[in-house]
Order: C-alpha cells, then structure tokens, then sequence
C-alpha cells in the first residue's frame, strides 16, 4: 500500500498536466462532433489540435523536465514484468523515487495512446468521405487509397477508445485498490513522498513549452496549408 503522507514535490509539470486534461475533453468531443453533431469542420479542426498536441507532446518528451522525458520512463521487459509481479503480490518494493513519475506500467499506456493518436492524427490528414469533406492532404493521394486511410481512421478510434477505458480502469484500480491517487497529481503538480526519495522538478519551463507549442502549431498551419 503507498504511503500518502509526506512532503509535496513537483513531479508533473504544468504542459504535461495541460496536455492530459486537454485530450481527456478533446477525444469524446471529436468522436461527438462526427458521430453525434455530424459536424466535420469542428472533427476537423479538433484533429488539428489533438495534432498539435501530440507533436508537443512528442518535443516535449525530449526537451521537458525530467519526468516529462521519455527517458525517464523507459523500461526494459524484465523491469515491466518484475513490476507487474509485485503488483500481482501486493508488494511496493521500488516504487519510490525510480516510479515518482510513470512507472511501468503506466509507460507502456503512455507509449500506446501517443502511438494510436499519432497514426489517428496522420491518418485524417488524408482521409476523405468521398462527397464533401476532405482531409488537408487527401488530395496527395488516390481517392482507392484515401479510402483505405479513412477506414483505418474509423477502425484506430475503437483502439484509441479501449486504450483510453483500460487507463482508466487501471487509475481506479490503483485508487481503490493501491490507495494511491494518480488523478489529484495530474491535476496540481504535487505527490506526498511517503517514503523520502522522490526527486522534485524545479518547475515547468513555461517560456520554453509555449516556444514548443507555437513552433507545432506554425507547422499543423503549414501541413494543413499544403493541400489548400
């Protein structure tokens, strides 16, 4: 069981906080504008941003602060399964600073999600309905493959959507479970270090996150301008 006392320490950092929130709202709002409003020019338009978050989603694993960083949480397949074993037996051996940000299970939800929005945001660039609306790019391909592109689009959002119910599924398993929140963290920044080993961020590297963001947002222009 995780410890919730302790001191509070920045783990996630304001943009990453952004760009959770900001997809938790933006996905079912795609999937209403088309299914429900039937209304393409904002599905469209919300795929512009979702693109553009993930690019800055992408840098930012590069550039971030240290828990935004890809590299801190990769893990090898025997660190996975040895983690998925303590957690069949109830045990909390390791979890401290190494898992202050996403351990690794959480990696792999991470690594998945922004691999299916990824190929979701690419793949409506050049998807079509064959009478009136028209992706950006659909025009740079055949109206055969175009086709082919808008089914995959259509099959990847029911991947998108099992990936985004086992994530939550799996924050409530570690709240009702494990007794540790993961959803009060993501909103203020802040988690108790029970046990004294997690390491703080220095902060949120606002001026450098909004230089990122306004460069992704200059290039979903560009990208969406080529096929005007």
């Amino acid at each position: 069981m995780i410890a919730t006392s302790g001191e509070r320490k920045l783990i996630w950092d304001l943009p990453v906080r952004v760009f959770h929130w900001a997809l938790v709202v933006l996905i079912p709002y795609s999937w209403y504008c088309v299914e429900v409003a039937e209304d393409m020019d904002r599905h469209m338009l919300t795929g512009y941003v979702i693109l553009a978050l993930v690019m800055f989603r992408l840098a930012w694993g590069i550039i971030g602060p240290r828990y935004a960083r890809f590299a801190s949480f990769v893990f090898s397949p025997a660190r996975i399964l040895a983690y998925l074993r303590a957690a069949r037996d109830d045990r909390d051996e390791g979890r401290g600073a190494v898992y202050a940000g996403h351990n690794p299970l959480g990696s792999l939800s991470v690594f998945a999600l922004l691999g299916v929005l990824s190929l979701q945001v690419s793949t409506g660039l050049f998807s079509s309905d064959e009478y009136s609306y028209f992706g950006p790019l659909a025009g740079l391909v055949s109206e055969d493959l175009s086709y082919e592109i808008t089914t995959f689009h259509h099959l990847n959002f029911k991947v998108i959507a099992a990936l985004a119910a086992l994530h939550i599924v799996a924050v409530f398993y570690y709240l009702l479970g494990r007794k540790e929140n993961l959803i009060v963290p993501m909103v203020t920044g802040y988690k108790r270090d029970g046990e004294g080993g997690m390491v703080p961020i220095a902060g949120s590297r606002l001026v450098v996150a909004a230089l990122t963001m306004a460069a992704c947002a200059a290039a979903v222009c560009f990208i969406v301008g080529i096929g005007e």
